[in-house]
């Protein structure tokens, strides 16, 4: 995924999901990558020159130098794909308990 500072935000994505894991961690994993599909249709998220990425517009920091977990994008993603799949596990238990 690229949104780069000269052009609109990407409106085409492609997650892949490795179908060896489990039901509940190909959950998650798509969860996770939804949340940056956000990030980049949105603008939250710029790849820059330099392996540089902007974040919600502030100055461009270089990826490599900060660690993953430590990175704003991952921290929002994770946030994110735990609440999608508990959302996902409420809503799938309200469908369970109307067809009862």
């Amino acid at each position: 995924m690229c949104a780069s500072d000269d052009r609109k935000p990407p409106r085409k994505f492609k997650v892949y999901v490795d179908s060896s894991m489990g039901k509940r961690e190909q959950l998650l994993s798509l969860a996770h990558e939804i949340a940056h599909v956000k990030q980049y249709a949105t603008s939250e998220v710029v790849e820059m020159a330099d392996n540089k990425v902007r974040w919600k517009n502030q100055e461009a920091t270089d990826a490599d130098k900060l660690p993953y977990y430590f990175q704003p994008w991952e921290i929002d993603s994770h946030g994110l794909e735990k609440a999608l799949y508990e959302h996902y596990l409420d809503h799938k238990h309200q469908l369970m308990k109307k067809r009862k």
